[in-house]
């Protein structure tokens, strides 16, 4: 009887653990963006630099995920992106460049995912 009470509660621990855990996905980045990131954010931004990229990223995982964790990124489309950016840009009290760092950064991500 004590065998079968604790494989139940196994099981229903192992089950529980499995849905809480998270959602793996390409986007759902947690590593500073790279080379692959800015040759894909080159072909929207021209002039991108590696150091705007850094600066999205560090304001994403900073400021954003700290409320909202971390989202993969290519889910929202690029109009829905513009949506939340106007909206929590002023919520989070980003300056103009500190939101075009994000953008960029979102931008230049989802295109190397899809570029992959």
């Amino acid at each position: 009887m004590k065998q079968l009470i604790i494989l139940t509660f196994s099981t229903i621990g192992v089950c529980i653990l499995t849905m809480c855990a998270p959602k793996s996905t390409a986007a759902k980045t947690s590593s500073a963006p790279g080379d692959v990131e800015l040759t894909a954010g080159k072909t929207k931004f021209p002039d991108l630099t590696l150091a705007e990229l850094t600066n999205g990223y560090s304001i994403y995982h900073g400021a954003c995920t700290n409320c909202h964790g971390v989202k993969n990124i290519t889910n929202r489309s690029e109009e829905k992106w513009v949506e939340v950016l106007n909206v929590m840009a002023k919520k989070a009290k980003l300056t103009q460049e500190e939101k075009d760092a994000v953008w960029k950064y979102i931008m230049a991500t989802k295109l190397a995912v899809k570029s992959n």
